[in-house]
């Protein structure tokens, strides 16, 4: 058993304050909470006990938090759609988003072919599928052109779909679907077989450079989401986790 000079000796005095500040690393270490991956979005309002959520329908922003170290990012309202990529520090009570060039697991595909069948009649049938990341689109404008030539147009019905037969003797030609605020898809049919095609219509967007930094504070972590303030936010804002 050590004696009282022992205990107060100078270097027992420094071992023991040593001990103290560790144990309290420890502990703040083990309580810190890491946001989970996902993507979350900022909202109006949400009630934890009801899970009620308001969304804003004036802007968004969005994290979505890839893994443990990379991230995607959107902000976008009325004028603006900014869209970046990077690489994120989470302390115990601040984010910081770094952008990068580098595009992480960004789907650029604005069509995808789902099926395909010989046509043996002279015509072949298009069946096509156009959503937008809020669901199916009406009254996209779809238009089949050979050369300066309208071979044929309609609009999308209620449920995004349109189906198109084009004379075989017509294919080479130019198939476009538009709408106002998104990018215009544009692609050749060459083939004579039966297609059914899906449309991702996306609305135009700027990448966000590199070296940008973007710094939260954030507070108040759950399984909903968390509270952030910084960036556009000069208040406390909910973040709701959506998936």
């Amino acid at each position: 058993m050590r004696t009282i000079a022992e205990i107060y000796h100078p270097k027992c005095r420094i071992l023991n304050i040593f001990l103290v500040f560790s144990l309290v690393f420890i502990i703040n270490i083990s309580f810190a909470q890491k946001i989970e991956p996902g993507k979350y979005v900022s909202v109006i309002s949400h009630d934890n006990i009801t899970r009620t959520t308001v969304y804003n329908g004036d802007y968004r922003e969005e994290i979505s938090f890839l893994d443990s170290i990379n991230f995607s990012y959107r902000y976008s309202d009325d004028i603006e759609n900014d869209i970046g990529y990077g690489t994120y520090l989470q302390r115990n009570k601040s984010l910081i988003l770094e952008f990068i060039d580098k595009q992480i697991d960004f789907d650029t595909a604005s069509f995808v072919i789902t099926d395909s069948t010989l046509s043996t009649n002279d015509t072949i049938s298009i069946k096509l599928k156009v959503t937008t990341e809020e669901g199916p689109l009406i009254s996209a404008f779809i238009a089949y052109w050979k050369g300066s030539e309208k071979i044929l147009s309609m609009p999308s019905n209620k449920d995004g779909f349109a189906y198109l037969k084009i004379p075989k003797k017509d294919l080479g030609g130019l198939l476009q679907v538009s709408y106002i605020g998104y990018e215009t898809v544009k692609f050749y049919l060459f083939s004579v077989y039966n297609k059914n095609i899906n449309i991702r219509m996306k609305i135009p967007f700027t990448l966000i450079t590199k070296g940008k930094i973007l710094t939260y504070s954030i507070k108040d972590f759950n399984y909903d989401g968390f509270y952030a303030k910084g960036s556009i936010f000069s208040e406390w804002v909910f973040f709701k986790r959506v998936e």
